[in-house]
């Protein structure tokens, strides 16, 4: 495993033109978009130890606990900052939020005879304008506006994805160190 790093990037214009070419949008996700690093596909903990590949996540009802979000962001090196004290020209933030829900199971002719429960994260960014983006998975950016539309633009995505009785709750707002952030690259 090799050694990269994540530095903070100041005065982030929103500009989808640059995240939805075919091959930076299919292998980035949400968390490469927030922390401006295209091609990262990871998710919170995964930074430190290479393991930017969710499936390895060992237990994924951790990424809808709140708390455990906030400490997995901590290892990869986020610092927690109190909503609203921050600014878009002299710091890079992030917010993170979480969710779980039910996504129904459909047999061979699309009738639903099962759920499956899903437990979820996302990241977004703190574009220089004040509002918030974010990139669902393998899906182009889009707008999400003022901190205070952030579950509720979340809620909107997840309903795309077929995922009902839905429950986002905020994790934290973040920023990367001046130092940046160690990435390790398999």
């Amino acid at each position: 495993m090799t050694e990269q790093r994540i530095y903070p990037s100041l005065s982030m214009a929103f500009n989808d033109a640059i995240w939805d070419q075919p091959a930076i949008q299919e292998l980035t996700n949400c968390q490469g978009y927030a922390l401006n690093t295209p091609k990262l596909f990871g998710h919170p903990g995964g930074l430190r130890n290479g393991g930017n590949d969710i499936r390895r996540l060992k237990d994924d009802r951790a990424l809808s606990n709140p708390d455990k979000l906030r400490r997995l962001a901590r290892y990869d090196g986020l610092l927690p900052v109190a909503e609203r004290q921050f600014y878009p020209h002299r710091e890079h933030i992030v917010a993170l939020l979480a969710a779980d829900g039910e996504q129904p199971l459909l047999d061979g002719r699309g009738i639903p005879f099962a759920s499956s429960v899903i437990h979820t994260f996302h990241y977004y960014r703190l574009d220089e304008d004040g509002s918030y983006s974010g990139k669902m998975g393998r899906k182009a950016v889009s707008r999400a506006g003022a901190a205070d539309n952030l579950a509720s633009h979340f809620e909107r995505e997840l309903v795309q994805q077929r995922i009902e009785n839905i429950h986002v709750r905020p994790a934290g707002f973040f920023r990367v160190p001046e130092h940046g952030l160690a990435f390790k690259v398999r």
